[in-house]
């Protein structure tokens, strides 16, 4: 059987072509949990990357999911805070970011809103609520 194709897939691989990134998909690679030691969960409304791979989570909502995929490669194309020698990466997540979090995700979102306008990519309401949420939570984390 076929796989239906996804709101944004073609944007997401010329995205990936021109930046040199590896896209993981976590509801294509069956138990990519279990495979990175990390809670089922984890890829709940979420995605991640390391270096210049991007691991997108399971949404409800595909808008949502391109918009995380530009946020994460925000992450990747923009100079940032520094965080080497503060953070570590655990199984609940990235712990150690403090002061620096909210800083962190908005230029990160701020790079990828600006990067996804030059491929013409418009995001949807629950795109932007979904946004706002991330924020919220990083300066609730940056405490």
């Amino acid at each position: 059987m076929k796989r239906k194709k996804r709101l944004g897939e073609k944007v997401i691989k010329q995205v990936s072509k021109d930046f040199g990134l590896t896209v993981t998909d976590a509801v294509i690679v069956k138990n990519l949990d279990k495979k990175l030691g990390v809670p089922y969960d984890w890829f709940d409304e979420a995605s991640y990357i390391c270096g210049k791979e991007v691991t997108l989570g399971r949404y409800k909502d595909d808008s949502v999911r391109l918009a995380s995929f530009f946020h994460e490669v925000g992450h990747i194309i923009g100079p940032q805070v520094n965080t080497e020698g503060i953070v570590r990466h655990t199984k609940k997540g990235v712990v150690g970011l403090g002061k620096y979090k909210f800083l962190i995700e908005k230029d990160a979102w701020d790079k990828g809103i600006a990067l996804a306008k030059k491929y013409d990519v418009v995001f949807s309401q629950a795109a932007m609520d979904f946004m706002e949420q991330c924020l919220d939570k990083a300066l609730q984390y940056q405490g």
